[in-house]
């Protein structure tokens, strides 16, 4: 009976400790190529406190930023595989793995940056983002970011006239050199770290870029002409892992998704937010301030010179799905 008793009070003990003692988090692990400084990490951030506000002691939400988990290749890689479970890329990045992508790189099929902001969550913007599925992965979220502009260190540019004869540095995307071409120039790839000393000593006459990353850099200080064309706009890519976001009950999925729209709003703020020292605006401003000399451009001029590169990568991307991108915001090839 003793013995009995003794067992009873063991068996007891564990059922209370089995319901006493709450499941560890769920660990997701969130990957970053970009520095912290970037537009992606604080809205990161802000996810990661929203959802494990909404989700207490659920969700361990571990951001791992300034590349420590490998380039943007390698995040969306290990998103793929289920090594991490989400990641934040360019769209430029994801247009290997998704070439109908492609469309959102056409130069100046969007006019500006909110109306491309607008057409990525419409339903041809959603219908784009589905295609990730068959890839392994859920997007989240994705976001526009800025537009492509042209500083250089050789005189004013407003038409593709001025272009003429000037090397501009992309990066090695054959669109977008391919855009440079059309424009005039002479579009030649290279690495972000050479760029300064490339233009301090004219190995080449300019930088193809947003705004953005032409003050992170100090282009001002080597290059005095700077036109605002906004012909590419790229989108910023948050994705998760397919099969991980199968596993997440519909609730858990909802928060998740809740906060992917207070990333978005920061990110966005990231660039048109005038009180923000990374806006558009205020980088502007800056160049300005610096003696640089800003130029408005003939954008219909622009246009109308890269339509073969529309018509060249509408063969390439799908004519069906170009098309009906093309159709929906308007963009005419005459």
């Amino acid at each position: 009976m003793q013995k009995a008793l003794v067992i009873l009070a063991v068996v007891c003990c564990m059922a209370f400790v089995s319901t006493g003692v709450s499941a560890a988090p769920m660990v997701i692990k969130w990957g970053d190529a970009a520095p912290k400084s970037f537009s992606y990490w604080e809205p990161m951030q802000a996810f990661k406190a929203e959802v494990e506000k909404k989700l207490p002691g659920k969700v361990d939400v571990q951001l791992f930023g300034d590349g420590v988990l490998g380039d943007q290749k390698a995040v969306l890689e290990q998103t793929t595989m289920g090594a991490i479970q989400i990641c934040t890329v360019p769209s430029l990045v994801t247009t290997n793995i998704v070439p109908e992508h492609q469309v959102l790189d056409l130069p100046f099929v969007f006019p500006n940056q909110k109306a491309f902001s607008d057409f990525l969550v419409s339903s041809e913007g959603k219908r784009l983002g589905a295609l990730f599925e068959k890839h392994g992965l859920k997007l989240l979220v994705w976001s526009g970011m800025n537009g492509t502009d042209v500083q250089n260190s050789k005189r004013e540019i407003r038409t593709p006239a001025d272009m003429k004869g000037l090397k501009i540095r992309s990066l090695p995307n054959p669109l977008m050199l391919d855009t440079i071409q059309a424009m005039g120039g002479m579009g030649v790839a290279m690495g972000s770290a050479e760029v300064y000393s490339a233009v301090q000593q004219g190995v080449i006459d300019g930088v193809y870029t947003a705004p953005q990353f032409l003050n992170a850099m100090k282009i001002y200080e080597v290059a005095k002409f700077y036109t605002p064309l906004n012909a590419h706009f790229a989108a910023g890519v948050t994705v998760v892992n397919l099969k991980f976001w199968n596993t997440l009950p519909p609730d858990v999925q909802k928060v998740f998704m809740e906060a992917g729209v207070t990333w978005n709003k920061l990110q966005e703020a990231y660039y048109l937010d005038g009180s923000r020292p990374t806006s558009n605006q205020q980088a502007i401003d800056g160049f300005k301030k610096r003696g640089v000399k800003v130029t408005e451009p003939d954008i219909d001029a622009f246009k109308k010179a890269t339509i073969p590169v529309v018509k060249k990568y509408r063969d390439k991307i799908g004519v069906e799905s170009v098309d009906r991108v093309l159709k929906f915001v308007g963009y005419k090839m005459e």
